[in-house]
């Protein structure tokens, strides 16, 4: 185990696997894996409503949380209609060229 820097945790390295998808979104919000866990299972507890976890910090980090979240599945749903609309483009060029 190692110790770990905060209030004198030992912690204990482990591993997880991700999507291609999530390893573009850690690259792209420069998103650390350890944060991303202790972040996450903070709120996750906080949601679930572990007093331990019922802290300010953890509510506004799961209120941050869905925002992201929301944020992320507004820029999904924009890069299909842009898709969308980018294969009605060439579909109306072809046609064009065909006249």
């Amino acid at each position: 185990m190692q110790q770990g820097s905060r209030k004198n945790w030992k912690t204990k390295i482990t591993s997880v696997s991700i999507t291609e998808e999530f390893k573009e979104i850690l690259e792209t919000y420069k998103i650390s894996p350890t944060e991303v866990f202790r972040n996450g299972m903070g709120i996750m507890l906080y949601n679930l409503g572990v007093d331990k976890y019922k802290t300010e910090t953890n509510k506004f980090r799961s209120e941050k949380a869905k925002e992201f979240l929301c944020e992320i599945e507004r820029e999904i749903k924009l890069k299909e209609k842009l898709s969308k609309l980018k294969e009605a483009i060439k579909t109306i060029e072809e046609e064009l060229q065909n006249d």
